[in-house]
């Protein structure tokens, strides 16, 4: 039993370490929203994944008390299953702050075009009175001539 335990946590255990490849999709997130839908699903499975295998190294905390061997090798575990989680909650944290810098560079580019937009207006406006002063003054040099 308590072999078939390791071999399950060990299965498990290799799966978190894929989560270290969330790490090369943040850079790309905001390349396309496949990308930002892959990134979500991934990150979406290292959470289950991680209450998965937290389950597993509670009955391994269990099973390997009484045996310093196994114990050994669980903190050894348990370290590096630390060090995972820890990387896994930087890439949320660089995706979240990626997510942010792409939503200001929207609002940002949005507020310029609406601006730009006014200031045309705004120009077309001043060119549409320029045009009508000028007609008016013709219409006097014309009148004034007669």
């Amino acid at each position: 039993m308590l072999s078939f335990t390791f071999l399950v946590f060990f299965a498990k255990f290799k799966k978190v370490f894929a989560v270290q490849h969330l790490d090369s999709f943040v850079g790309r997130l905001t390349e396309s929203e496949q990308c930002r839908e892959h990134f979500n699903q991934l990150a979406h499975n290292a959470q289950q994944l991680s209450k998965e295998t937290n389950q597993l190294m509670k009955q391994l905390v269990q099973l390997s008390n009484a045996n310093r061997s196994l114990r050994i090798h669980r903190e050894r575990l348990q370290n590096e299953y630390i060090g995972v989680l820890n990387r896994l909650q930087g890439c949320q944290r660089r995706a979240a702050q990626t997510e942010k810098a792409s939503m200001r560079k929207m609002r940002d580019a949005a507020e310029q075009d609406e601006e730009a937009a006014k200031r045309m207006e705004e120009e077309a406006a001043a060119q549409g009175s320029q045009i009508k002063r000028q007609r008016q003054q013709q219409i006097n040099i014309n009148e004034i001539r007669e």
